[in-house]
């Protein structure tokens, strides 16, 4: 666990938008296809499409799950579930 010594803002912190290259780039280099990579987030195929084409910003929480997935991580919790 990390531990947390200020509030101040920092660039982890912030809520800059994912850029649409990004969402791209992250989708080819896990091999999913828009259906699979919209599943994976549990998005609309739509959504990561507008995202990935800058129609509309790629909100921060789906970077953060993106960073998840890509290092392998599920849904916080459901390790838990599954050792019950």
């Amino acid at each position: 666990m990390v531990a947390i010594e200020s509030n101040e803002p920092n660039e982890l912190t912030s809520a800059k938008p994912i850029p649409a290259a990004s969402v791209l780039a992250w989708r080819e280099a896990m091999g999913f296809s828009q259906r699979d990579a919209a599943e994976a987030l549990g998005c609309a195929r739509q959504a990561l499409h507008n995202w990935e084409h800058g129609t509309v910003e790629c909100p921060r929480y789906i970077g953060l799950a993106m960073a998840a997935l890509a290092m392998g991580m599920g849904p916080f919790g459901a390790e838990e579930k599954d050792n019950v």
